[in-house]
């Protein structure tokens, strides 16, 4: 069972290389669905939807990737880039904020 999940996170890598993110995605998903809960997970999973733009998702695997490992700085690094891009590129009101 652990190699299946070995090679799943292999082939999720792969795809996030290539810059096929939504792929990456459902890889890293399905480790999500197997019971395969840690930081680096949620981490890749962050990192897949800060590529998607979907900033939102992104911050939540960010926080649960520090939940499993409190000091994991990509993380916490991560997790202010996609705060201050949420910031910064508002959809909304594009003109609210901006970048000089």
């Amino acid at each position: 069972m652990e190699d299946h999940l070995n090679t799943i996170a292999d082939s999720a890598r792969a795809l996030y290389d290539r810059g096929l993110y939504r792929d990456a995605l459902e890889k890293y998903d399905a480790l999500v669905q197997s019971q395969a809960h840690e930081s680096a997970l949620y981490f890749n999973l962050g990192n897949c939807y800060t590529r998607l733009g979907e900033l939102g998702e992104a911050k939540v695997n960010f926080e649960r990737a520090l939940l499993y490992d409190p000091v994991n700085e990509s993380a916490r690094h991560n997790l202010g880039v996609g705060l201050f891009l949420s910031l910064t590129v508002c959809p909304r009101h594009p003109n609210t904020f901006k970048i000089y």
